[in-house]
C-alpha cells in the first residue's frame, strides 16, 4: 500500500519534543544516575549526623561551625543539582539527532517486509523487526525504531486504513 505524507515544520518540532521526553524517561531510567544519586543521598546523610553530633559537643551558644556546616551542605547540594540538570540537558541535545529526516513530501510503502520511504534525494528501507511500536502525539503516529528515531506520520495525512495495517504489523 503506497501513500504520501508531507513534513512540515510543525511535525519536525513535535517530533523532537517527542524523541527528548523518551530520552528524559530513559535518563531517568539510566542506572548510573540512580546509583550516584542514592551515593549522593547516603553521604548527605552521613554529612547531616556528623553535624548533628558536632552540634551536641559544641556550647549552643557557638554556631559558627553550624552554620559553616550548613553552607557547605547547600554549596554541595546546589552543585549537585546544575551538575545533574547539565548533564540531563547534555545528553539529551547531543542524543536528539534528525536521522535523515527532511521536510516535505514522502512517498511510503508498507509492503511484507518493511516500510519503503522515498524522499527526494533518498531512500530508506526499516524491516518490520527493527520498528518497536507505534505511538502518538497530539498532531502525529511515530513508528518507533529506537529511543532517538522515529518514522513521522502526521495523523491528518494518514487514513484509517493505513493505520489498521500498521497496527497488525507492530
Amino acid at each position: 500500500m503506497k501513500f504520501e505524507v508531507e513534513i512540515t515544520r510543525e511535525h519536525y518540532y513535535d517530533y523532537n519534543i517527542f524523541v527528548s521526553d523518551k530520552l528524559s524517561q530513559e535518563i531517568n531510567k539510566n542506572k548510573i544516575v540512580i546509583v550516584l544519586g542514592s551515593i549522593i543521598l547516603f553521604l548527605l546523610f552521613l554529612y547531616f549526623f556528623s553535624l548533628y553530633r558536632e552540634y551536641e559537643h559544641i556550647c549552643k551558644s557557638n554556631f559558627k561551625y553550624v552554620a559553616v556546616n550548613f553552607v557547605i551542605l547547600l554549596c554541595l547540594l546546589t552543585t549537585y543539582y546544575f551538575l545533574s540538570n547539565l548533564y540531563s540537558k547534555l545528553f539529551i541535545k547531543y542524543s536528539v539527532k534528525d536521522n535523515g529526516i527532511t521536510l516535505g513530501k514522502v512517498e511510503m510503502e508498507i509492503s511484507e517486509t518493511g516500510i519503503h520511504e522515498r524522499k527526494t534525494h533518498s531512500k530508506f528501507f526499516h524491516s518490520w523487526e527493527i520498528i518497536q511500536n507505534l505511538e502518538s502525539s497530539e498532531i502525529c503516529y511515530y513508528l518507533v525504531i529506537e529511543n532517538s528515531r522515529a518514522i513521522i506520520l502526521p495523523k491528518d495525512q494518514i487514513n484509517q486504513g493505513v493505520l489498521d495495517m500498521l497496527n497488525e504489523r507492530v
